[in-house]
């Protein structure tokens, strides 16, 4: 019990000699401040523009609180000018603006002596009469245009849709050999687009084609896809597929000298959703049905296929039979299946017979065996492998590009780092064959004996090397 109340006794000295030190602590601030203001030539102008009443407290028990209050309300009352409202501050300023302006009594005579707004009048008018001559030298301009243009310009005007569809065809036809179906919303190549508006609008532009024995040199369709839009780029997928359904649309397309069709998926892997795949997928599948049809050029960028059923898909692309140009960017091909053992470039990719440039960039093929070269079609005049993971190209068997590609022009193998191992036994032949061969292989890692062998036998079969 005792030693609870010696406790209780020890807190109760602590605090008060805290509050003692707390209260001499403040004095001595106090102090501080005071001695400091009376120093300052402030203080000294202060003391003789004010009151008594407006000074701080002089006794040495003037709280720091109590202080630091009055310097705030001070610090107020000199930001305000000594005014009680801003009423007050509001007139005195007024009335010291006013004493500054200088009223110049010559200039005010002399206007007010003049002409009034005769001169403001007088040259609005005649911007007014300039304005009219110019738009009477247009007018003119146009009525003396011959009769085409006048017919022309009737056409443009008309609400007849027939007409306004003749008159883009027309237009289309005469102004360039190359044709370019873009369907709405998708980011047109830099060449002139034939911008459809819907597939009825497709449609009802190639009957018109067909009815006035018109057609281009060169059809080109192009699809790509909004990046934040999935249904829409469907129903167009879709739209294509009821066009390849119709017997005339199929009659238009097989009498075009040059097809071409691009499409670009724009497919993130982690986002892109089956329905999706799948109807790019069935667009494909619908377009060998035009299998006897001048294909030229087919590509397919960002759609993420890879990642579904290669097996069954690439064997379709030996159904465009004069396909010359197949571009497969970015699309996680892969070069072996996750499963089989068997290698999907080997076992199930069937190549076009005339194709001249294959492009297989930004995908994921770590391997592209000698089997697999051989397996390219004769014609092929550029191979495209570049930004993969290839770790070798050309190994596991004996193939020479002489022999099995020889109007091979250029291999690009760059930006593969994780290539090391190249056969030189490739190259041989190149030089009896007048090859005129360029191997790219730009920021990979090559064996050290790889690469002394590679460029020996590339200097003397006469094949360019870029390393």
């Amino acid at each position: 019990m005792t030693t609870k109340i010696e406790t209780q006794e020890r807190l109760a000295n602590a605090r008060n000699a805290k509050r003692i030190a707390i209260r001499e602590n403040a004095k001595a601030v106090a102090e501080d401040l005071r001695r400091q203001r009376k120093r300052s030539n402030a203080y000294k102008l202060e003391k003789t523009e004010h009151d008594d009443e407006a000074e701080p407290k002089s006794d040495l028990d003037y709280t720091l609180q109590e202080w630091k209050e009055w310097s705030e309300k001070h610090v107020r009352k000199n930001k305000s000018g000594g005014y009680k409202n801003l009423e007050e501050l509001a007139h005195s300023t007024y009335e010291k603006e006013v004493s500054k302006v200088t009223v110049d009594k010559e200039k005010y005579t002399r206007v007010k002596e003049g002409k009034g707004t005769e001169d403001v009048e007088n040259m609005v008018r005649g911007l007014e009469e300039a304005t009219e001559r110019r738009r009477k030298r247009r007018k003119k301009g146009v009525e003396e245009t011959n009769s085409i243009n006048e017919k022309n310009r009737h056409l443009h005007s008309c609400k007849d849709p027939t007409a306004q569809r003749v008159i883009k065809l027309l237009w289309i036809t005469c102004c360039s050999d190359k044709v370019i179906i873009s369907f709405p919303n998708t980011e047109t190549p830099s060449s002139e687009p034939f911008d459809f508006v819907s597939s009825m609008d497709v449609y009802d532009t190639i009957k018109e084609h067909i009815k006035y024995d018109i057609a281009p040199n060169h059809l080109q369709l192009f699809f790509s896809r909004n990046p934040r839009d999935y249904t829409r780029f469907q129903n167009y997928l879709q739209d294509v597929w009821t066009l390849l359904d119709s017997e005339t649309v199929k009659k238009y397309l097989l009498a075009v000298p040059i097809l071409d069709i691009e499409l670009r998926g724009n497919l993130i892997s982690t986002e892109s959703p089956t329905s999706l795949v799948s109807s790019i997928l069935n667009t494909f599948v619908k377009l060998t049905t035009l299998r006897d049809a001048n294909w030229k050029s087919l590509k397919l960028v960002s759609t993420d296929l890879g990642d579904y059923f290669p097996q069954k898909w690439g064997r379709l692309f030996e159904e465009f039979r004069s396909l010359q140009e197949l571009v497969l960017d970015d699309n996680l091909i892969r070069s072996q299946h996750p499963i089989e053992i068997i290698s999907l470039l080997e076992g199930y990719f069937k190549w076009p017979l005339h194709l001249r440039v294959l492009s297989l960039r930004r995908n994921l093929i770590s391997n592209f065996s000698a089997t697999a070269l051989k397996l390219l079609p004769g014609t092929l005049e550029v191979l495209d492998l570049e930004n993969n993971i290839l770790e070798e190209f050309g190994m596991h068997g004996e193939v020479r590009l002489a022999d099995e590609l020889p109007h091979l022009r250029l291999i690009n193998l760059s930006n593969n780092r994780g290539l090391v191992k190249i056969q030189p036994l490739l190259l041989q032949g190149a030089q009896d064959r007048s090859m005129d061969l360029t191997i790219k292989a730009e920021n990979c890692n090559l064996y050290t004996p790889v690469l002394t062998a590679l460029v020996e036998i590339a200097n003397f079969e006469k094949v360019k090397l870029i390393i």
